[in-house]
């Protein structure tokens, strides 16, 4: 069976040794990871050789131009990936054409209702205008949301410092 990008890309990181601070084990961090090489916002040196071995690639695969469009096969089976992980459903090979044209806001980690508003876009019940600004509108509206995590879609647990206290504090003694 063919491993996939985001399989491929795991395992390198992990026999390489690569800090798990600078990767996430998931999908969705690896779709994030190639989809900002793709752009040349690489992570530094030694992650870009790494993906490059993972990938089968020459080490200097993310830096070269006339690789882009290989780079760009990547990010496309990985936002794939990603998708079918996240949704439980898999695309058709026409919506998975449509994909080459989306590009996720930038600076945004994808969020599973992300992934199911993409899935919208590319079966044409939203454009892809209207998607970011619901979800900008939506992460703007929480009031619930401090400002450092308006943006933190990792789905980790938030630390106590950002968190609510998990217990309520004793009134002092008289």
């Amino acid at each position: 069976m063919r491993q996939t990008p985001g399989q491929l890309l795991a395992a390198e990181l992990k026999r390489r040794k690569i800090p798990k601070s600078a990767f996430a084990k998931t999908v969705k961090r690896t779709y994030i990871t190639i989809n900002n090489w793709t752009k040349d916002e690489g992570f530094g040196a030694e992650q870009r050789v790494a993906a490059a071995a993972a990938l089968q690639q020459p080490p200097d695969f993310f830096d070269r131009p006339d690789l882009a469009q290989q780079r760009e096969q990547y990010r496309l089976d990985v936002l794939s990936e990603f998708l079918d992980s996240s949704l439980g459903t898999s695309l058709s090979p026409e919506e998975r054409r449509s994909l080459e044209s989306f590009r996720w806001p930038e600076g945004r980690a994808p969020t599973v209702s992300d992934c199911k508003g993409l899935v919208r876009i590319i079966r044409g019940q939203l454009t892809q205008a209207e998607f970011e600004a619901s979800a900008d509108a939506m992460r703007a509206a929480d009031p619930s949301t401090p400002p450092s995590q308006k943006r933190d879609d990792t789905g980790g647990r938030q630390s106590k410092e950002r968190g609510q206290p998990t217990k309520p504090r004793k009134p002092p003694r008289n």
